[in-house]
C-alpha cells in the first residue's frame, strides 16, 4: 500500500479553517465565524458551472483543497484564504488513514 503524502512544495496557499460560533449578549445571541485551525494548503480549481437561480445567472467555483489531516475540520465549516472565502461541502479522508485530506469547497460570493 503506498501512503498519501503531499508534495511540500504544492502548499503555497495558507488557509485558515472557520467555524460558526454562538456569541450570547445582554441583546441575545449572534453567530460569528472562529478560526478552528491555519495551515499550509493546495487549492485546485475545477470547472466552474453556471446555475440560474431566482432569474439570475449565478457562477459556481468548485475547488478541492489538500491539506494534511485535522480531525477538527468538517463539513459546513468555511474555509478562509487569500483570494476568498469557500464553504466546505465535504471532507474526504484519503485512503481513510488519517494522513491527507481533500476538502471540497464552493466559492462563497462576496466573501473576502
Amino acid at each position: 500500500m503506498i501512503w498519501p503524502t503531499l508534495n511540500a512544495g504544492e502548499l503555497r496557499h495558507r488557509v485558515t479553517v472557520l467555524a460558526e460560533t454562538v456569541i450570547a449578549s445582554a441583546a441575545g445571541t449572534d453567530t460569528a465565524l472562529s478560526p478552528v485551525i491555519s495551515a499550509w494548503a493546495k487549492i485546485e480549481p475545477m470547472k466552474g458551472t453556471d446555475v440560474i437561480r431566482s432569474g439570475q445567472d449565478i457562477t459556481q467555483l468548485p475547488v478541492i483543497v489538500s491539506m494534511y489531516y485535522d480531525a477538527r475540520v468538517q463539513s459546513k465549516m468555511q474555509l478562509q484564504a487569500l483570494n476568498g472565502r469557500y464553504a466546505i461541502q465535504a471532507v474526504r479522508n484519503v485512503l481513510e488513514l488519517n494522513a491527507v485530506m481533500e476538502l471540497t469547497c464552493l466559492a462563497i460570493a462576496g466573501a473576502e
